[in-house]
């Protein structure tokens, strides 16, 4: 137990470094994609992107989950090849369906979500990639829990160099139309598939086995609905924005929203090491000790990136995209807080996780999407893009406090409230007093200053309630000697 905990600051490291590289590598040509295709168009892509997300829950059936459970308790028995293959195997099934599915109504889709049935074509993309994602996500799972850290990470490097490859050559040099992203977007996913199946070929084999299988879907079909809404939860917003305001509006929101990448970094990281070693501590006595420690870590940490990344969204703006773009600097505070409530839920849920009562997860999921449902549907009309990041902040928020209670309420795990409660609230005035001066400040060098003044106050505020100096201390020196133990 004592190297779990050792080597968990140095997996979040690794897995930091490389999603750095990973992350920034797509990100770098997203200033040429801005300015090469319209508004409209990036608004499709992301649409596709939307509708491979919808189709992947489905497909999945949550089994992902079922392997981060049940996989050293396979390992044990000998069974680990039965218990991967019986997976595997049913998600190609379950795949190969609903992909038939959405090509028999592609048209029929099209017109709902694109109002032209002759956008079909864009359709069939967007299924392809819902049943390539969850496979993905099942190899990648393994590598986690296998500690297999540089094979994860390099998989994802060449995954982005793939993207970014094909993006130069179809787009830039070819001067493809839009369809050349969605093209890159299938090579990326077919380089990460073959990477994988190589490095994992051992761990499967023409086996089925009803006993997992059953074990399988025990565990995963009551975490479905959670799943599946979870994902509406943070599309909701997208959905609403096509139905009232079309794909132009989509494009400045998706644009605005790729600010997370930046945040996605620390909060990756975070998780993909967190969950195996979370899970391996779930019979250890001073378990409720660690959990408690790292959600307050967890709190100080991303509430600091969150407040740097919205500081400095403006002139990050002005690098990425045209002007038109900037009306969705509005949406930036919204969206980020929204992912740190999301990521945090690898911590908050860990009693349902104890307990396996895993339908809870959904009870608290079903709340928090009503919520975002209803709050979007009035607030976008009337506050425009801000109004669906807004609700979709504030329904993450309540899918949160519902997993804080739901793990109190199973297996008494009292995180520190206080404190939690206090980063939220840094954030939010940070977030209120960032909007309002890029409504009624136009002095640019006066807003930054006002800028730099309100977070350098919340940031002594956050010190004094979690000790930052000395938490900054601990983790540089910890840093520093992974480094030196790897030169």
């Amino acid at each position: 137990m004592s190297n779990e905990k050792t080597n968990l600051p140095k997996q979040i490291l690794q897995y930091g470094i490389f999603s750095s590289i990973t992350k920034s590598v797509p990100f770098l040509i997203l200033p040429i994609i801005t300015r090469r295709f319209s508004t409209e168009d990036i608004g499709l892509v992301d649409a596709v992107e939307l509708q491979a997300a919808l189709i992947a829950v489905v497909i999945e059936l949550s089994l992902s989950s079922a392997i981060a459970r049940f996989y050293f308790e396979a390992k044990k028995n000998g069974d680990l090849k039965e218990f991967l293959s019986t997976i595997l195997l049913t998600i190609l099934i379950v795949g190969s369906g609903g992909v038939m599915l959405t090509w028999t109504f592609s048209s029929s889709i099209s017109l709902l979500l694109l109002d032209s049935p002759a956008m079909y074509g864009y359709i069939l993309y967007g299924a392809v990639f819902g049943f390539l994602i969850p496979i993905l996500g099942c190899s990648d799972i393994i590598l986690r829990m296998e500690r297999e850290v540089l094979k994860f990470n390099l998989a994802n490097l060449i995954q982005a160099l793939t993207y970014t490859g094909v993006i130069f050559w179809l787009v830039i040099k070819k001067s493809s139309n839009i369809e050349g992203l969605l093209i890159a977007m299938m090579f990326m996913y077919i380089a990460k598939l073959v990477l994988h199946g190589w490095w994992l070929r051992s761990k499967f084999g023409i086996q089925y086995s009803s006993k997992y299988l059953k074990k399988g879907l025990s565990y995963s079909l009551p975490l479905m609905p959670a799943v599946g809404i979870s994902i509406l939860n943070r599309q909701v917003d997208r959905m609403m924005i096509i139905h009232f305001y079309g794909l132009l509006a989509l494009g400045i929101y998706a644009v605005a929203a790729k600010f997370i990448l930046f945040i996605q970094l620390v909060a990756q990281a975070f998780r993909l090491a967190w969950e195996p070693y979370a899970i391996s501590l779930i019979d250890s006595q001073d378990r409720d000790r660690v959990y408690k420690r790292s959600m307050n870590k967890y709190a100080w940490m991303m509430t600091l990136v969150g407040l740097s990344l919205v500081f400095v969204s403006p002139e990050l703006m002005t690098i990425i995209a045209p002007k038109n773009y900037n009306e969705g600097l509005v949406i930036i505070p919204w969206v980020v807080g929204a992912l740190i409530f999301h990521t945090s839920a690898s911590i908050t849920n860990i009693g349902v996780l104890i307990s396996k009562k895993t339908y809870k997860n959904s009870i608290v999921t079903i709340l928090g999407f009503g919520t975002n449902l209803v709050l979007t549907y009035f607030l976008l009309p009337n506050f425009g893009l801000q109004g669906a990041a807004l609700g979709s902040f504030i329904a993450s928020g309540i899918f949160t406090i519902g997993l804080c209670l739901q793990s109190y309420k199973e297996v008494d795990l009292r995180f520190d409230h206080s404190k939690l409660w206090g980063a939220i609230l840094c954030y939010c005035l940070f977030s209120v007093v960032f909007i309002s001066i890029l409504n009624y400040v136009s002095h640019y060098y006066l807003g930054i200053l006002m800028r730099a003044l309100s977070l350098g106050a919340l940031v002594l505020v956050l010190n004094l309630m979690f000790g930052l100096s000395e938490e900054l201390r601990r983790a540089k020196k910890s840093s520093l000697e992974f480094l030196k133990k790897r030169v």
